[in-house]
């Protein structure tokens, strides 16, 4: 219901119908991975890394094994036509943790070096305000939105300028809505 709420399926069609979508754009989808061969997937080009590697778990294996990273490239794909292809950066495990914060600022390098044209990060957290300023400055300077969640801290009354990295100026904040808008 989302795409359709926000008018993004009537996008998509008309970028298939008028042939504007001959042009491959990538999304980095910053977050547990994903599972590429859900069918949501089906024809799009999928690539990734896994920045907790291991030698059980090499950088090539980005599998989701949380559900949450599979969950937001989802609605990329869902709301984006078949040229967008997905560009999934494992930085949480299982339990939606990392290892550090540093491990989010080399996704978003990453991201940056390999030719992503719109950056996805679906988390944040009032604990880490700075972390990844340069980075993020530098992102914006080469004209690359990076989307990031307004939070969800709306249970406690914590707003947007506590959140980061929503709350920079170098990213656009994302909230969430529900079937009633």
């Amino acid at each position: 219901w989302g795409a359709h709420y926000m008018g993004l399926d009537e996008m998509k069609s008309q970028t298939t119908q008028y042939n504007l979508d001959s042009r491959s754009v990538t999304v980095a989808v910053i977050d547990t991975g994903i599972d590429k061969n859900h069918s949501i997937f089906s024809g799009r080009k999928i690539t990734g890394y896994n920045f907790l590697a291991t030698q059980k778990r090499p950088a090539t294996n980005y599998y989701d094994t949380n559900g949450h990273g599979t969950h937001v490239a989802g609605i990329v794909a869902d709301c984006t036509p078949k040229n967008v292809n997905i560009m999934a950066l494992r930085v949480f495990n299982a339990s939606g943790s990392t290892t550090s914060t540093v491990t989010i600022d080399n996704a978003l390098k990453y991201a940056y070096e390999h030719g992503a044209k719109v950056i996805n990060l679906s988390l944040g957290n009032e604990d880490h305000f700075g972390t990844w300023d340069n980075t993020l400055r530098k992102i914006y300077n080469a004209g690359i939105p990076v989307i990031a969640a307004a939070g969800n801290y709306t249970e406690t009354n914590q707003g947007l300028e506590i959140n980061y990295p929503a709350s920079l100026s170098t990213t656009i904040a994302i909230s969430a809505i529900d079937v009633n808008g």
